[in-house]
């Protein structure tokens, strides 16, 4: 989030996955390194090394309140926002 700092300060550095990597340096997670975590995060942490391979993205929020979830009508499932283009 470009503006973390702003709206939600206590946020900033938040990021639970290179955390939990950093804590447990010896986690084996190849499928999620291949598939582009390191990528996604980063940053390579200890071991755990970018994917060349790997088709990867981030998202950000779509607006202020942090995670959020919606409810669709159609199929009753939940799912996450995000401002991705799901048409590319």
């Amino acid at each position: 989030m470009n503006d973390c700092a702003e709206v939600r300060p206590r946020d900033v550095g938040s990021n639970t996955a290179k955390h939990i990597i950093q804590s447990k340096p010896d986690i084996k997670i190849p499928t999620l390194e291949k598939l582009g975590l390191m990528n996604a995060i980063g940053e390579e942490v200890g071991e755990h090394k970018f994917s060349d391979v790997a088709n990867y993205g981030t998202a950000n929020l779509t607006h202020y309140g942090a995670d959020s979830f919606f409810r669709t009508s159609r199929n009753n499932g939940y799912y996450s926002e995000s401002s991705v283009d799901s048409t590319v």
